[in-house]
């Protein structure tokens, strides 16, 4: 039997140098594959009228360089989404991430609390589109007025008595006087 082994042993080697087997060389698809990591409001909550910066954090995880569009909307009724700002076209580097900055002018924007969504749009060949997108929210609110100071109150209270002093005054001193005959 030990015989047997040792033959055995000694003529496996033999024969598979004999066929020449090579090295078999395995290599993963190259991937694509990218992701929104961050969508940051700033502020947070802002009055109407008042610009808020989206910085959107993209980054390319996949094997490969990527060109791909970043955009960034918010939902403002149930069925519809608006833009903010334009679509940005990036170009990144295997492994390479990028910081993005979309302006959103709240000029004809309602109150109330806005769901704002940054998307990276899929690149030919991605599997992994999950983090793709991103959300936040973003608080726009009617804009509050503050009283005017007590002293600005009295200050103006002055100069319209003044102005109506002074405007009698004129009056009084213009006016004709009654001519005797």
């Amino acid at each position: 039997m030990r015989k047997k082994l040792l033959l055995i042993s000694l003529i496996i080697p033999f024969i598979f140098s004999m066929f020449s087997v090579g090295i078999i060389k395995i290599t993963a698809a190259e991937t694509h594959d990218i992701a929104v990591l961050s969508v940051t409001p700033d502020p947070t909550s802002v009055e109407l009228n008042e610009l808020v910066n989206i910085t959107v954090v993209v980054e390319n995880q996949g094997m490969a360089r990527e060109r791909f569009d970043v955009t960034v909307y918010y939902n403002s009724t149930l069925n519809a989404t608006k833009t903010i700002g334009n679509p940005i076209t990036i170009i990144l580097e295997a492994g390479a991430n990028k910081s993005l900055t979309f302006a959103w002018n709240t000029t004809i924007v309602n109150p109330g609390m806005y769901v704002v969504t940054a998307e990276a749009i899929a690149v030919p060949g991605e599997i992994d589109i999950e983090d793709n997108t991103l959300e936040t929210t973003v608080t726009l609110k009617r804009a509050e007025y503050a009283p005017l100071p007590l002293e600005l109150f009295i200050a103006l209270i002055v100069v319209v008595a003044i102005i109506a002093v002074a405007t009698y005054a004129i009056y009084v001193k213009r006016r004709k006087k009654p001519t005797i005959t």
